[in-house]
């Protein structure tokens, strides 16, 4: 049996960011000759990289030459909310035609150590007044007789 070639592209209108570590993204794109055609008719094809807020909130665009793609976005903030959109750019307008499905970066530093007490479990007859002690269950062979 022979396996087939994997596709060049699917035919579709696709843009994804997904969180390689806590300071780098990594985007993939797809847009049909169709879009594309339409896209850099009007004006220059552009990937613009967006971090929607915090502290420098703001954008980097990209200009690749090719309908579909991946860029590396590199020393983002940790804990830090992006999207990437495909559009165009014209006359210094972007206009956005895809947008990728909003990501988080983890943080990159390790959560303080916590202090934990560790507490012997309560015997029946030491239970306040009125508590009853759940009812154990039965093992499975027992229920299944």
């Amino acid at each position: 049996m022979e396996i087939p070639d994997v596709p060049i592209d699917y035919g579709d209108n696709i843009v994804v960011l997904l969180v390689q570590t806590p300071r780098v993204l990594f985007a993939y794109w797809e847009v049909t000759p169709a879009t594309w055609h339409t896209l850099t008719r009007r004006g220059v094809f552009t990937i613009r990289f967006r971090q929607c807020e915090g502290p420098g909130a703001g954008y980097h665009d990209v200009y690749p030459d090719q309908r579909t793609g991946n860029w590396y976005f590199q020393d983002v903030q940790p804990g830090a909310s992006y999207i990437c959109e495909v559009g165009c750019m014209e006359e210094g307008v972007f206009y956005p035609f895809l947008r990728s499905m909003p990501v988080t970066t983890p943080f990159d530093t390790v959560a303080p150590p916590e202090e934990y007490e560790l507490t012997a479990p309560v015997l029946e007859d030491e239970m306040a007044p009125g508590v009853q002690a759940a009812l154990p269950l039965p093992s499975s062979g027992v229920f299944y007789q």
